[in-house]
Formats: structure tokens, C-alpha cells, sequence
């Protein structure tokens, strides 16, 4: 038998080099994604009506946020996510690669181009009309608390030291409701390891650099052992605004990131029990070795989609529940009282057998050993 090979009849997927780098046409023999997998964009704004954007957006989330950033005024939602201006062409780009809407014989198609998407505006802008984003760890905690599965962010800065522990509650949260936060690493070509960038740097988020289309480390890319992945950023051929059917290329960690957060769709769509770290992981031990194949560290390696679907995971394990005494989800009583202890561990990775896992003290612990 020869194998499948999905290539959607698109008449620009030969402009999208980044589909064959990351070996998603073979990737999508396994799955396009799942409808039921929403993957949020936090972005400036959304072309709601492109031909290539309308029937992937679900719709019934136009939150976020929209603030003016010179007169102060309040966060407050704003009801229509489409941009405000027509230099706001942001959005409508990260969301083109994620799900730009494949086999409708238009434009292009998306890295996961099954599932659906979450557009959440968070815009914020000044009196020259120049915008940015002013609510986006606003718009991952809505995210997450509406469902997203993976939520994307192509923003990011320094932080003051009391914002970084705001961002790192919001983003832990977000890991706990099952949402994996997926983030660009930043375009100023430096090591965050060293200057930290924000929430590419925030732990347990998957950070993403740019590499060109050679596979290469693109020259604007932020780099370092805290960038977990990387993935094609320059040139990225994807919608754009106004117009519905208009498209060009841009470059920029902003495209790596939702590229690689369609990826984490298409495993969370073959893999619904998978927390976020499952995700992450798979993701990243499942990347190819050749953006900077010396320097693994800063450069680990550009992501794989057909492997992360195919290759068999390591095993992985998560608690569905505990008991004290044989009373479940029971607390604990008084300092000095022993109790019989059982956890029970559901295996949501691995197919194989003879898996066991060993309870060991934390620190700060100074009684015996269990």
C-alpha cells in the first residue's frame, strides 16, 4: 500500500514553505484537527471577514479587551474584534496560520486547520493610532476560562518584578483549567536567558523562535536555552486586512508561535486526556536537530508535527484521585498522626506495561521515608 499524503487544494499552500518544514502534510494524515479543539489567538484584531478566516472562527467569544493607553480609561470588553484600523493587520496574520480554512479550493490553510478558533482582541491604542497590546494577560485568563485548549500570544516584554508574578499566576492557571500557553520568544536577536522576555519566559509555557526558511536561526530571533522550540518565522505568507481575500508576508517569532500552537492542536486533538506539559513535552523531545545543530542549548531544534503525532510518547502519569484511610479526597489530621495513603495514577501517554511510580519526601521534610 502506498501512504496517504493531504494536501489541501488551496492555490497558495506552494507560498507556505513552513507547511513542508514541519512535515504537517504528513502530519495531517494522521489528523487536521478536531472542531471540537479550540485554540485562541490574544491578538490586536481579526479579519472576521476573510474568506479564509470567516468558517474558522467559532464564534460567541468577541471579548477581550480594547484600551486607550494615553487617557487611562478603564479596561473594558469590546464586543467586536475585528481591527480598529487598517494597520492593524496583526491578528488576522497569527490567526491565518493557525486555521486559515483548508480544502476550499482558496488562498491558504492553517497548521491546524480542523480545529476552530477563539479570537480574542486585546488592543490597546494611542492618539497617532498606533496599537500594540495592553490586555493580553487579560485575554489568556479568558481564554482559559472559556475552553481553549492551546492559547497563542505573538506579544511579549519586559516586565517590572511585581508584574512577573501577576503573569506567572495567570499563565499557572491557565496550565491548570488543561490550556497549554504557547509564546513567541521575541525579535530583538538577544538571549532571554539573559533579558528576560515576557510570557515567552514565564515557566511552563512553550516558547517559540524563528528560523527562515532554510531552517536557519532567523538573524531577529530572541534565543536561549529558556526558547523551548522553534519554527518558521520569516516570510510567513498568511491573511491580512482589509479586504477578504487579501494576503501577504511577514516576518517574526509572532508567526513561529501560532504555527507551533496549531501543532499543539492537532495533539490535543489526538489526545484529549493530555494536560498541557504532556503536550509541551511531546512537542519539544520530538523536534529535529537542525537550526543550529552545534548549539543545542540555545537552539534546540524546529519542530517536527508528523513526528510529535507519530512518535510514541514517554510515559506519562496523572493523578484522578487519593485517598486517607480509605476516605476519598480526605485531609489530614492533627501533626503526628500516620495514615494510609493511596494515590491512583491514570497512564495517558505510554502504551506500554510495567510502569511504576515511587512516592519520594519533599524538601523541608525531615521525618522518615516512604
Amino acid at each position: 500500500l502506498f501512504p496517504l499524503s493531504v494536501t489541501p487544494n488551496d492555490p497558495d499552500v506552494s507560498s507556505q514553505y513552513a507547511l513542508a518544514n514541519m512535515h504537517l502534510f504528513k502530519a495531517w494524515d494522521v489528523t487536521i484537527g478536531d472542531s471540537n479543539i479550540l485554540i485562541a489567538d490574544v491578538d490586536d484584531g481579526f479579519n472576521m471577514d476573510h474568506e479564509d478566516l470567516k468558517n474558522a472562527i467559532k464564534v460567541g467569544y468577541d471579548l477581550v479587551g480594547n484600551v486607550n493607553t494615553i487617557n487611562g480609561e478603564p479596561f473594558r470588553p469590546d464586543s467586536n474584534p475585528r481591527p480598529d484600523n487598517n494597520a492593524n493587520t496583526h491578528g488576522s496574520h497569527t490567526a491565518g496560520c493557525i486555521a486559515a480554512t483548508g480544502n476550499n479550493n482558496f488562498g491558504i490553510v492553517g497548521s491546524a486547520f480542523g480545529c476552530r478558533l477563539m479570537v480574542l482582541k486585546v488592543a490597546g491604542y494611542n492618539r497617532d493610532d498606533s496599537g500594540g497590546i495592553a490586555a493580553g494577560y487579560e485575554g489568556i485568563h479568558y481564554a482559559s476560562t472559556h475552553g481553549a485548549r492551546v492559547i497563542n500570544c505573538s506579544w511579549g516584554g519586559p516586565l517590572a518584578s511585581t508584574d512577573v508574578a501577576l503573569a506567572n499566576t495567570l499563565i499557572q492557571e491557565a496550565l491548570a483549567r488543561n490550556a497549554l500557553v504557547v509564546c513567541a520568544a521575541g525579535n530583538s536577536g538577544t538571549s532571554i536567558d539573559k533579558t528576560p522576555f515576557y510570557p515567552a519566559n514565564v515557566p511552563g509555557v512553550l516558547s517559540v523562535g524563528a528560523t527562515d526558511q532554510t531552517d536557519a536561526p532567523a538573524y531577529y530571533s530572541n534565543y536561549g536555552n529558556t526558547v523551548n522550540v522553534w519554527a518558521p518565522g520569516s516570510g510567513i505568507y498568511s491573511c491580512t486586512y482589509p479586504g477578504t481575500d487579501v494576503y501577504n508576508a511577514e516576518n517574526g517569532t509572532s508567526f513561529s508561535s501560532p504555527l507551533t500552537a496549531g501543532v499543539a492542536g492537532l495533539l490535543v486533538s489526538l489526545h484529549p486526556d493530555w494536560p498541557p506539559h504532556f503536550i509541551a513535552r511531546q512537542i519539544i523531545q520530538t523536534c529535529e536537530n537542525v537550526v543550529l545543530p552545534a548549539d543545542q542549548f540555545d537552539f534546540w531544534g524546529r519542530v517536527d508535527a508528523d513526528s510529535a503525532l507519530r512518535t510514541a510518547p514517554l510515559p506519562g502519569l496523572i493523578i484522578t484521585g487519593y485517598s486517607l484511610d480509605g476516605v476519598a479526597s480526605d485531609s489530614l489530621r492533627a501533626i503526628g498522626t500516620a495514615h494510609a495513603f493511596v494515590v491512583t495514577f491514570k497512564n495517558v501517554t505510554f502504551t506500554g506495561t510495567g510502569i511504576t511510580a515511587k512516592m519520594l519526601k519533599g524538601t523541608g521534610y525531615t521525618g522518615p521515608s516512604s
